[in-house]
């Protein structure tokens, strides 16, 4: 036999219901909260600006300096709504006279890139 039943002693978690426990325990719930490890959301360079055909230091950023294509959408990482208004606003620049259609304007040339350029010509 056990000692405990030999002396007859009763331990304190004899009687005790599981019941009885778990409603004497707080409740937790997890906490409601955002994923910490998830990316920010990917937003265009130019949301939220204002394109002009005049901006002619803005508009070279897109253009490149030796062959004076428009770099495409995968090379600029605009949104296909601001990467139609900077074609437009190019081809417009070219017509008016604004932007020269071949070469960038050579104190352009040390501005920061506003797009990721991953091929260069």
């Amino acid at each position: 036999m056990f000692l405990c039943h030999l002396l007859q002693v009763t331990l304190p978690w004899q009687g005790v219901e599981l019941d009885d426990i778990q409603r004497s325990l707080p409740t937790l719930t997890p906490i409601q909260m955002e994923n910490p490890y998830k990316d920010p959301p990917k937003r265009c360079v130019l949301c939220g600006i204002n394109v002009d055909y005049k901006n002619v230091q803005l508009l070279s950023q897109f253009v490149s300096p030796y062959t004076g294509s428009i770099y495409g959408r995968h090379i600029t990482g605009l949104c296909g709504k601001k990467q139609k208004e900077i074609t437009k606003a190019i081809k417009r620049a070219h017509v008016f006279g604004f932007m020269p259609v071949m070469f960038k304007n050579p104190q352009f040339l040390t501005d920061p890139k506003l797009c990721n350029i991953k091929y260069p010509e």
